[in-house]
């Protein structure tokens, strides 16, 4: 103990009495903090299971032990850590304290708190077994708790990859803590979730479908922004995306027309066909398509034509979400805006097709003179080559 707080009054530059440096060490201290995520997080540091693949764990172990910091180790603690000349004293004659009742034992921190991204994708790249995949909510909790280093391109990325080999309980976890981590999922990127969520429905059987029902409500709850309102705790947050709430009522109309038994099941789908009512004016039924005129305007004509793509990909699923809906709503409320608005989305949608199929021989045609090759003149040319 004389030890640790010799070194203490050294890092901290202060001529403390010993009795007076453990009065301090042992009352309350400043607790260090670096992003506003990190100062709800009080939990200690990730730890993580044994992974199929030893390099992996020894990344892990690294990031745990020489990088990650507790976000409520005291500011006393974190200058022994951090400082560069404790670090040959620390390595030699490691100090241990006890922090949420656990120990925890001071190691060599970098000078600059912050952990390099560039480790996270090391970590990702060395994931192989759908099992791996299950320490990623653990790994951005580190991050966020260590500096909240991770930028939000990256993080949609990751989603991708996530929902790429179908690991969508993972972004689930990710989502049920996003308060902790203030991590939130943009539009386009809560799109893709959601039709995640939509081609697992299609898979599950009734329990399946009725967790997909929870999780597209998760969803929703971290989608869109915060509205403000003068009223005390009032602070609600909405999706107003069109085509996200339109996932989850075709999720919910689809169930409703399965499992007709189930009568909530007709109320949610009545709950969540108002929140797209609500939010129907975002739908752009006049969007700019750029027509083709010559190879100038290729560039802007091949924005244009993927983001019909996009458009048609969604508005499909919205789509047939309202004609299912129609049918299980039949007779509210609802219904006469349900018949009209389907119509309209339908001409839309068949415009887009339309100009989807115009515009693609002109973007990607062949060079004149040069066809397509067919199976056998390539195989004629293989023996040629022979």
């Amino acid at each position: 103990m004389a030890a640790v707080q010799t070194l203490l009054r050294r890092t901290l530059g202060v001529r403390n009495s010993p009795q007076l440096l453990s009065t301090q060490l042992s009352s309350p201290l400043r607790t260090f903090t670096t992003t506003r995520s990190a100062q709800r997080d009080t939990r200690s540091v990730p730890k993580f299971p044994k992974t199929s693949n030893e390099e992996l764990d020894e990344l892990l172990r690294d990031l745990r032990e020489n990088y990650f910091i507790p976000a409520h180790l005291p500011k006393e603690y974190l200058r022994l850590a951090t400082r560069p000349k404790n670090h040959d004293r620390l390595l030699s004659d490691p100090v241990s304290i006890m922090l949420d009742d656990e120990p925890y034992t001071l190691t060599p921190k970098p000078e600059r708190p912050g952990t390099p991204v560039s480790m996270f994708k090391k970590a990702l790249d060395l994931m192989s077994e759908k099992s791996d995949y299950a320490t990623i909510p653990e790994l951005i909790r580190g991050y966020y708790q260590a500096n909240g280093a991770l930028s939000s391109t990256f993080l949609h990325r990751m989603v991708r990859h996530l929902i790429r080999v179908g690991r969508v309980e993972v972004l689930m976890d990710i989502a049920r803590s996003a308060d902790k981590t203030d991590f939130r999922f943009q539009r386009r990127l809560a799109r893709d979730f959601m039709m995640a969520l939509r081609e697992r429905h299609m898979k599950s059987q009734k329990a399946g479908i009725m967790k997909g029902l929870r999780d597209g409500t998760v969803l929703l709850d971290i989608v869109g922004k915060r509205e403000l309102t003068l009223e005390p705790e009032s602070e609600t947050r909405y999706c107003d995306d069109p085509i996200v709430l339109g996932g989850l009522l075709w999720m919910r109309s689809d169930a409703a027309l399965q499992f007709k038994t189930v009568e909530w099941l007709k109320e949610h789908t009545n709950e969540i066909a108002l929140r797209l009512k609500a939010a129907w004016k975002q739908v752009d039924f006049e969007p700019s398509l750029v027509e083709y005129e010559d190879r100038r305007s290729a560039t802007q004509m091949k924005m244009s034509y993927y983001n019909a793509m996009q458009m048609i990909k969604g508005y499909n699923v919205v789509l047939e979400a309202l004609l299912q809906a129609k049918s299980v709503l039949a007779g509210s409320e609802l219904s006469p805006w349900l018949e009209a608005e389907s119509e309209r989305l339908a001409v839309l949608v068949t415009r887009l097709s339309t100009y989807l199929k115009k515009h693609r021989p002109l973007l990607f045609s062949r060079p004149e003179g040069k066809k397509k090759k067919g199976v056998e003149e390539e195989v004629e040319e293989g023996k040629e080559a022979l």
